[in-house]
């Protein structure tokens, strides 16, 4: 028999709609939807570790810049109080020095007690300080004068109560035990009878011991024993004359006020700032701050003991010793900024510290890890929660999805394979990276709500992989920024031990180390060095002995020549003795450097050779000049008899040419002079009147012979004073009155005056003459520059007088400026400095009997071409019968005057116009009668040089303008007593 054929089992459409649901649809629905749903919970991790990573760090930098502005505020305040403080000692150290005012009112609101206590009974109507004297030292007149002079800055007291908002009390302490105090109070009852001030530290600690720099210190926070709570003190010393401390200036801050200061800081994440002192006591704490560390700010004071000694706070108040700062004590009290991370009563802070320079103090914030990670965490939950949704939404979806399959199978078998294939085909497409689909029309709704979740899907998962691949794109191009950066760094670094020996060498560029490293040619550092070598060496053996960083220039030769590189060493913290070097080829700078000393060397070379040049064109010119203006003179003079009228007018040319050309040398050597540097400017006040009526005295003939009408405007009564060069300014006014004269139009007017603008004189040269056209205005004070006019002013010139004032004028610390405008006139204005110079009768009559008096006369002449330094000598001697002052302004008849009067003294200025000083002294010295005769220098030349000198020219002694009048008379009977 055959066996029977078993035909393949037959499948219900339900059962077979089931299977292929399962394998064709449901299936690889769930792996996506489970695959999305990993991508989805990876990426939200990755994504909250990398926020967490960013938070930090931009949290860590707003807190150190956040409590380093807030610590700068801070020191700011404080360091106007120690300014303050330090002010106000020197105002008790005068006081002390001076003579007391006698103050009835003073005297009578004092009193003594049974104990010997010196004290104020009550305070002043309008408001005064406190006097406390304590009877641990006897009271007598001394002291109580002592009192009167303290009382004297009191005023002083009260107006730093007003500019000091910080200031709650302004004290003077002295090391009698003496108390003046404001604002006022009832000292009797609140300090003891015998309290002895220098035992508290408010006292010593500004003593020689506690303080050898003597400067403004400040005190940890005490109790203070005058009743205003915890404070700290700004304190500073006052010694006498004796380096004797005879008191201290101080100034108190409550703690009360740097809480109040601390509590208006706006912090973030509900943080808090807290003030901590240089032992780590804690100065101010906020109220948000008390719960962290379990204190309670004292607030109920105890003076019983705080007025017989010093109370500090106690022992829990010191940060630096409590359990929960064991980690990062020492990092705060040794390092002046940084950020940390702590645990109080169960819950991390993070902790931000910087440090006030003027008092050593610390200042923290202090923020909740939970409040600034409080939003990131909301979020996280969020997307968790979002996630457990889609899961628990996919869950019913697909029962629901699977029981309507099942209870409809069998009715829509044959609308359910065409749907399925299209789902499929969707499925694939999603699967090849095709994430945006659009979802067929399907007869089933079910199927239609499943290609549309199976879209919603793709789409989703179309979003995430765009996401993630712009996450990776970024990531890459970070990466790629990174290695930029470091590629682009030319530095080699090279790793050494402590014999010079390379370990390892980077660099980016195939340098010439690097190929003899790369050939293994180079193996010692150190070899390469040569000459170098020794203190290569020794600077290695430095740095490893001392940890130290330095920076180092060396050489090296290579094949192509010499290299030079500018190198930071730095040791390698291991048990090891390993460095590391980074060096830079500075090569092309240091070539520079060489061609700049090279090219600085050729510049003053030519510079030298271009006024030796000018020097000796310039005795070349004068003398054949010397010859033709001197003939030419003679010949002026002669009787009008001998030569007729054209002759006349021939030599007169030939004169007034010479005078031209004379001038051209001048000026072109003034010019060679303040572009070498070598123009000589000696500074000091000088009197504008004297100097603009010797300016008009000079130019007054050449205004008469064109017509032009000078006015002098003098309406200032008082006499001013410019710093300035006296022949100088003289020789510039005169230059612009002579152009405001030569570009003048017939019968026109110059206009001379001044004006104070504050600490600056305006000297103005108004004319109405021709004007300068606006774009010439700029150049007329370049060298060689002349106006381009009509040939109706054609002006005699050489374009330097212009350029030259200009150069003096700010040689001077001036400026020239000018305003002008075509056929109406030009305003040129000198601007220089406010002098303060008045003789201070006081000063004259004080040191009237302090000169050298003998049974004779002396004879003084004073050469000088300052007007206001030679009245003032004058009124010096004024009525003093055994001294006559003679005097001349110019060098020249120095030797002259001075053999016809034979003075027993000599004053000199060094800068005068004709020959200056130094050539006075010379021929003074080489004439036989005058040689042995004192010269001293009068000179506003105060630098070592210019004193070194005036020594080794010969002088026998020096004055410095302004003049000291005590230093002058000191020189004057110095150099008598000698002679």
């Amino acid at each position: 028999m055959k066996e029977p054929i078993i035909k393949p089992s037959t499948e219900s459409l339900y059962k077979w709609i089931l299977k292929s649901f399962l394998k064709t649809a449901l299936v690889p629905f769930l792996a996506i939807e489970i695959g999305f749903i990993v991508i989805y919970f990876s990426t939200s991790m990755w994504s909250r570790q990398e926020t967490v990573y960013y938070l930090h760090s931009e949290v860590e930098a707003e807190m150190n810049q956040l409590v380093l502005e807030k610590s700068s505020g801070l020191q700011n305040q404080l360091k106007s109080v120690a300014i303050t403080a330090e002010f106000l000692s020197l105002r008790f150290k005068e006081a002390l020095a001076n003579d007391p005012v006698l103050d009835i009112k003073a005297l009578n609101r004092m009193a003594t007690t049974g104990d010997g206590v010196y004290y104020s009974l009550y305070n002043e109507v309008e408001g005064g300080p406190a006097v406390f004297y304590s009877g641990v030292h006897p009271i007598g007149d001394v002291e109580k004068t002592k009192v009167l002079k303290l009382l004297g800055v009191g005023s002083i007291l009260k107006d730093v109560i007003k500019v000091q908002s910080l200031a709650s009390q302004v004290y003077i302490n002295t090391y009698d035990s003496l108390n003046v105090i404001f604002p006022y109070f009832n000292v009797i009852t609140q300090y003891p009878p015998k309290m002895d001030i220098p035992t508290y530290n408010f006292y010593y600690e500004a003593d020689l011991q506690h303080n050898p720099d003597k400067q403004v210190v400040w005190t940890d926070a005490y109790l203070d024993p005058a009743g205003q709570g915890w404070m700290s003190s700004a304190i500073a010393p006052v010694y006498n004359a004796d380096n004797f401390l005879e008191g201290v200036a101080g100034i108190d801050v409550t703690v009360n006020t740097f809480t109040q200061q601390i509590l208006n800081m706006d912090i973030p994440y509900d943080g808090y700032v807290m003030l901590i002192g240089k032992t780590g006591n804690i100065l101010a704490l906020p109220d948000n701050g008390e719960s962290d560390w379990g204190l309670k700010e004292l607030n109920t004071f105890h003076y019983a003991d705080a007025i017989l000694k010093d109370t500090f706070k106690p022992e829990d108040f010191n940060l630096y010793n409590r359990e929960e700062m064991k980690a990062l004590a020492l990092k705060i009290s040794e390092d002046s900024d940084g950020y940390g991370q702590i645990s109080l009563q169960n819950s991390e802070r993070f902790i931000s510290w910087s440090t006030i320079e003027s008092t050593g103090w610390k200042l923290l914030m202090i923020v909740p890890v939970e409040k600034v990670f409080s939003s990131l965490s909301s979020m996280s939950n969020q997307l968790f929660n979002i996630g457990l949704f889609m899961i628990s939404a996919l869950l019913v979806f697909f029962v629901v999805f699977f029981i309507i399959l099942s209870r409809r199978a069998m009715k829509v078998a044959n609308n359910i394979s065409i749907p399925l294939i299209e789902i499929n085909n969707m499925v694939e497409l999603i699967r090849k990276g095709e994430y945006f689909q659009t979802p067929p029309d399907l007869p089933v709704q079910e199927l239609q709500d499943t290609a549309n979740r199976l879209a919603y899907m793709g789409e989703a998962l179309g979003i995430a992989n765009n996401r993630l691949i712009n996450t990776q794109a970024d990531l890459k191009k970070n990466e790629s920024e990174l290695s930029a950066v470091l590629n682009s760094i030319d530095d080699i670094i090279m790793e050494i031990d402590g014999d010079g020996n390379l370990i390892n060498l980077w660099n980016k560029n195939n340098n010439e180390l690097s190929v003899e490293y790369a050939q293994s040619s180079l193996i010692n550092i150190a070899s390469k060095l040569s000459k170098q070598n020794k203190r290569f060496k020794d600077l290695i053996d430095e740095i490893l002995t001392s940890g130290s960083n330095e920076t180092v220039e060396y050489y090296i030769s290579t094949e192509i020549g010499l290299k030079w590189y500018l190198a930071r060493i730095s040791a390698v913290e291991s048990e090891e003795r390993k460095l590391v070097i980074s060096a830079r080829d500075v090569t092309l700078q240091k070539n520079l450097e060489f061609s700049l000393i090279e090219a600085k060397e050729i510049a003053e070379h030519a510079n030298q050779s271009k006024s030796q040049f000018l020097s000796n064109m310039s005795h070349e010119l004068r003398t054949p000049l010397n010859a033709i203006l001197g003939f030419s003179q003679l010949l002026l003079m002669e009787s009008k008899d001998k030569i007729d009228e054209f002759q006349l007018e021939n030599i007169t040319e030939i004169s007034n040419a010479g005078q031209h050309l004379l001038k051209l040398i001048n000026e072109v050597l003034d010019l060679a002079k303040i572009e070498s540097g070598k123009m000589a400017i000696s500074l000091e006040p000088v009197s504008v009147i004297d100097v603009m009526k010797e300016a008009i005295t000079m130019v007054h003939p050449l205004a008469e012979f064109q017509n032009i009408n000078l006015i002098c405007d003098f309406s200032l009564q008082d006499e001013v004073f410019v710093t300035a060069d006296h022949t100088r300014l003289k020789q510039v006014l005169i230059n612009l009155l002579t152009n405001a004269i030569k570009y003048n139009v017939v019968n026109g007017e110059v206009n001379l005056n001044y004006k104070i603008l504050g600490d600056i004189v305006a000297i103005n040269v108004i004319d109405n003459g021709i004007g300068i056209p606006f774009d010439q205005q700029d150049a007329v004070f370049n060298p060689f520059h002349r106006l381009n006019m009509n040939n109706n002013f054609n002006v005699e010139g050489t374009g330097i007088g212009l350029s030259v004032a200009k150069q003096m004028t700010e040689l001077m610390n001036g400026k020239i400026s000018l305003v002008s405008e075509l056929n109406k006139g030009s305003h040129f204005s000198i601007e220089l400095p406010l002098a303060a110079f008045k003789i201070q009768e006081e000063n004259l009559i004080s040191t009237e009997k302090s000169l050298f008096t003998k049974n004779s006369n002396y004879r003084v002449l004073y050469v000088e071409d300052n007007k206001a330094n030679l009245k003032l000598v004058k009124r010096i001697f004024e009525n003093r019968g055994n001294f006559v002052l003679y005097d001349t302004q110019q060098g020249e008849l120095a030797v002259e005057i001075a053999l016809e009067k034979m003075p027993d003294i000599i004053l000199l200025d060094l800068n005068l116009p004709g020959i200056d000083g130094f050539e006075v002294l010379k021929r003074l010295r080489a004439n036989k009668l005058l040689q042995n005769i004192p010269v001293v220098a009068v000179t506003a030349y105060a630098m070592n040089d210019d004193q070194q000198r005036i020594k080794k020219a010969g002088f026998d002694g020096y004055i410095i303008k302004p003049i000291d009048i005590q230093r002058f008379i000191d020189e004057i009977n110095r150099m008598l007593m000698h002679k």
